[in-house]
């Protein structure tokens, strides 16, 4: 065994595997349990059109029986610890998650070990979780948040990857068959493609010779990388009369992941509606009572990222939040103040060493700054670079943003027939 363990700094520790696995954790003796979370490189945006959603898909199935343990047994059995066992499929990554008491972590190693490797997949289940994934779907379209959300994605990244439901379509998941779930696990589940992060009352070495015992990932075989994404925009309006609300999400190209910019534009878009005391938030519900909920929110990846408004409102008022929102676009490229800057970093400062308090948070926070930067990136190291950033900084990338009306995305459900045309729409909402 490669025992190469290498002391990144004074807050966690890391190991790789020969077989290439990244082993990650964080001691913390004050507490009584540990939280572990299993990633693998792989989500939707790996899947083509043919087989999207088959990530999800088998995230679910790896819950219905192995070799050894049947659904109910492994319900059971972490039910028996009072252990907590979930799992979720996102564009990027399928993860894996458990919370145990510190003295089950050899037998919860053992549990995610045998789900993930060892599932057999029988048909019988198979065919039984497509009732239950479609579930999941129609559940999903009857939600208009969600509905509008998916619209958005995809005219965000259109006929791409990125731009697709995690749960796919309704026909390719009636039609995923045990051996594409074989191949794919065989394909993706391999140890260069997996991170661990455990945080709790653990030690290191403990948890790498566990892994190395109980953990069987499949030989690495070359495998499809994602697509680089494309941003695309457009406009998606979809009428629904039924609805009592308009539901609106714009979107502008905005930096990736890796930008020097990153920090500015989670700056820019908590200024712009990321509090109650944000500039949005403030006038259009504080002040004019015209929404019940409305924000600015960021999306990251290695290859693109975007910065998107959402609001939901009574059609009659949208005239109104157009020539708002067109108003506070335009002064955000020039007249953003210090203070500003400081209430949006008071909550970026409370969130940051807040999150330190939770074992969960911390696991994730671990596995997902190996997953996007290959290493750890501290709290501390975080705020530094928040508090490096001036007015100058969030102007410039404010107008970078919202003065392209070639790149604007618009999703939006409800009585639409109020929207104005695009092209005056598009003009109305780029900074001059």
């Amino acid at each position: 065994m490669d025992y190469s363990k290498k002391i990144i700094d004074q807050q966690h520790e890391k190991t790789i595997l020969d077989n290439g696995l990244t082993v990650l954790s964080m001691n913390k003796k004050d507490v009584d349990s540990i939280s572990i979370e299993i990633w693998v490189k792989v989500g939707s945006r790996y899947e083509n059109s043919s087989i999207s959603g088959l990530s999800h898909f088998i995230e679910h199935m790896n819950f219905k029986g192995t070799s050894t343990r049947s659904a109910q047994d492994i319900a059971e059995e972490i039910d028996a610890i009072g252990g907590y066992l979930n799992a979720y499929t996102s564009k990027e990554n399928t993860v894996y998650s458990v919370k145990v008491l510190k003295e089950y972590l050899p037998l919860s190693i053992e549990i995610l070990s045998d789900i993930i490797f060892n599932s057999v997949y029988e048909e019988e289940e198979i065919e039984r979780e497509k009732n239950v994934v479609l579930q999941e779907l129609a559940q999903t379209e009857d939600s208009p948040e969600e509905i509008v959300m998916e619209n958005f994605s995809e005219i965000l990244f259109s006929n791409q990857a990125l731009g697709r439901s995690i749960l796919g379509t309704k026909d390719n998941i009636l039609s995923f068959s045990r051996q594409q779930i074989i191949d794919f696990v065989k394909e993706y589940y391999t140890a260069p493609r997996i991170i661990i992060s455990a945080v709790g009352n653990l030690e290191h070495k403990d948890l790498v010779d566990l892994i190395n015992k109980k953990l069987k990932p499949y030989d690495s075989i070359p495998c499809k990388e994602h697509d680089i994404a494309q941003y695309t925009g457009g406009l998606k309006l979809k009428l629904d009369n039924d609805l009592s609300q308009l539901h609106l999400i714009i979107g502008y190209e905005g930096v990736n992941i890796n930008s020097k910019e990153y920090y500015v534009q989670e700056t820019l878009a908590g200024i712009l509606g990321g509090s109650i005391s944000s500039r949005l938030f403030q006038e259009m519900r504080e002040k004019r009572g015209l929404v019940y909920s409305v924000g600015s929110f960021c999306q990251y990846y290695p290859d693109t990222g975007v910065f998107g408004i959402c609001l939901s409102s009574s059609s009659e008022k949208l005239p109104e939040l157009l020539e708002i929102l067109s108003e506070e676009l335009n002064k955000i490229t020039h007249n953003i103040t210090q203070d500003e800057i400081n209430r949006c970093l008071a909550q970026v400062r409370a969130s940051l060493f807040m999150s330190r308090e939770s074992i969960d948070n911390l696991a994730s926070i671990l596995a997902s700054n190996y997953s996007c930067y290959e290493r750890y990136i501290s709290r501390e190291e975080i705020w530094k670079n928040y508090k490096f950033v001036t007015t100058s900084d969030l102007h410039d990338l404010a107008k970078k943003i919202f003065s392209n009306k070639n790149k604007i995305t618009i999703s939006s459900l409800g009585d639409v027939n109020i929207i104005p045309e695009q092209s005056k729409l598009f003009e109305l909402l780029s900074v001059k």
